[in-house]
């Protein structure tokens, strides 16, 4: 593995720790972000790795259809893509975004991002 995509693919495998730490704290609009930054990085490491870049933005679908994604994973991708900035914004959320997501919500998102990483390490062996 290139030492480019290997930083790229281990910063999503820590992002994916760090959500479920903040699973465990109940910062649950932090899980939601994370599990969307895990997402985002384990792509943009395979696109690396497969198409030699990537254009800069956070639109998982649109790196999803670059890699030509299971169905399953574009699924996940749908599902995390409009929490990158509702996660963040009080404008875009229509609230705190911390008073945003719930438990269930969190719990989703993190399950979406181990789908994404579990497919994508079987692309790097």
């Amino acid at each position: 593995m290139k030492e480019e995509v290997k930083i790229w693919w281990e910063q999503a495998k820590r992002d994916l720790l760090s959500a479920e730490h903040a699973l465990q704290s109940e910062d649950y609009y932090q899980v939601a972000y994370l599990a969307h930054q895990t997402v985002e990085k384990a792509l943009k490491a395979l696109l690396l790795d497969r198409k030699g870049g990537f254009s800069k933005g956070h639109d998982l679908p649109y790196y999803a259809k670059q890699l030509d994604v299971p169905s399953s994973i574009m699924s996940a991708c749908e599902q995390l893509n409009p929490v990158y900035l509702k996660s963040r914004y009080p404008d875009v959320a229509g609230t705190s975004p911390f008073e945003l997501f719930s438990r269930s919500d969190a719990i989703k998102a993190v399950t979406a991002a181990k789908e994404v990483i579990e497919w994508a390490k079987h692309l790097f062996k």
